[in-house]
């Protein structure tokens, strides 16, 4: 899931059973600070060009992938600009 931000993103995850990794990507590299720990069944990342790390203008993408060993579901959003409040 890719969207365009000039101002803010924010990527929230949810996963059952032993959770999955997520991350957040500017411009296909993981952003410093957003990947999860490793498994986990919530997440939530946000960047804004007023805090610090802020990549820039561009493409990001929320990701998430299921490294465990059980079948697992997964809810995740992308918001940007004026979606995110």
């Amino acid at each position: 899931m890719q969207q365009s931000a000039q101002h803010t993103v924010r990527a929230d995850g949810r996963a059952t059973g032993q959770g999955a990794k997520f991350k957040l990507q500017y411009q296909g590299a993981t952003v410093p600070g957003t990947g999860s720990p490793g498994l986990v069944t919530a997440y939530a990342a946000e960047l804004r060009d007023t805090w610090a790390g802020w990549p820039g203008v561009g493409d990001y993408t929320a990701c998430v992938t299921n490294n465990g060993a059980a079948d697992t579901n997964v809810r995740l959003t992308l918001k940007t600009d004026g979606e995110v409040t």
